[in-house]
């Protein structure tokens, strides 16, 4: 749940998240708790207890719930909820005109919401998904993808898989396989390390040379993905530019190669999966294979993918 409290005031020396995470402290239900001052966007982060809330609200609640609505809610009070508290301090109307931002977007491409969801349980997995830990924020996932959708060549053969009558229309069986797949190889093989990307309010892409290679790649009109990286060691950055905040709001990301090496790994993941044949199962004795998201959310066989493509690629730099 990410919450934003708007028009807060100071109270003396203190300030309002100071004042929050001291409040929130006392509190039975919140599990955990840590106020974050120095982030790009100070955040308070706990986690909510929903079994504790529920019986602080009392029993009233829940004799206003029909049968159904009782029994998901006896299912939801045996997890916990992740909150993120942030405040509008110095940065105006920015997160409203972002979420309005977010959710034409949502209206314009659906399938941006599962795939958000993939990656964001891939990081969580990975433990690579707290921007105060150097890893991917939602916020960056959520402009990644929107960036992609509105690329050109990608918006129109989003708008032509829907087209029953166009040559490329895919079935709806195979359409959020297919766009993960895609997905995964944009972010596997865009050259993040040489090119930025920013969005403008209207959907226009920009690029942004953040090297002498990503550069040249710009003024030639491509970003070739098997050209090499300028400062390969050096150079751990990603930056994206979102519509309504100045500079780059990936910065925090310090551990942008590890999560770049994990996708990579991913992809190859989905690259190399094969279903099990029925035949087989039926008269092989073949046991049934590992569903591709299982195999995308074990972190062990990501660990392994992740060897294998810097293998492959001191190889391939070797030659």
């Amino acid at each position: 749940v990410d919450l934003l409290v708007m028009q807060a005031e100071t109270s003396g020396c203190k300030t309002p998240l100071q004042m929050v995470s001291a409040r929130l402290r006392g509190l039975p239900w919140c599990r955990y708790m840590k106020a974050i001052e120095n982030a790009t966007v100070p955040v308070v982060k706990l986690t909510a207890d929903v079994s504790l809330l529920r019986a602080q609200a009392g029993a009233q609640y829940m004799t206003e719930l029909s049968v159904e609505e009782q029994e998901e809610e006896e299912v939801e009070e045996r997890s916990c909820i992740p909150v993120d508290v942030t405040f509008d301090c110095n940065i105006g109307n920015a997160p409203i005109a972002l979420r309005d931002f977010v959710c034409a977007q949502l209206a314009r491409f659906p399938v941006i919401r599962p795939l958000v969801l993939v990656l964001k349980h891939f990081l969580l997995q990975q433990g690579l998904n707290d921007a105060y830990k150097g890893g991917l924020s939602s916020h960056a996932v959520i402009l990644l993808l929107i960036f992609y959708f509105n690329i050109p060549e990608v918006a129109a053969s989003h708008d032509a898989g829907l087209d029953e009558a166009s040559p490329e229309y895919m079935d709806p069986c195979c359409w959020y396989g297919e766009w993960l797949m895609r997905v995964m190889q944009w972010l596997s093989e865009f050259p993040f390390s040489d090119v930025g990307i920013g969005l403008q309010d209207d959907c226009t892409l920009s690029y942004l040379p953040l090297t002498d290679n990503g550069f040249c790649m710009l003024t030639t009109g491509e970003c070739d993905p098997q050209l090499p990286d300028v400062d390969k060691v050096t150079r751990n950055e990603l930056h994206i530019e979102d519509p309504f905040n100045t500079g780059n709001i990936a910065k925090g990301c310090f551990e942008w190669w590890l999560v770049r090496r994990s996708l990579q790994g991913a992809y190859r993941i989905l690259r190399q999966h094969q279903e099990t044949s029925p035949l087989s199962r039926i008269f092989g004795g073949v046991a049934e294979g590992k569903v591709v998201l299982d195999s995308l959310f074990d972190r062990g066989q990501v660990s392994a993918a992740m060897e294998v493509v810097q293998r492959e690629q001191v190889s391939k730099q070797r030659r």
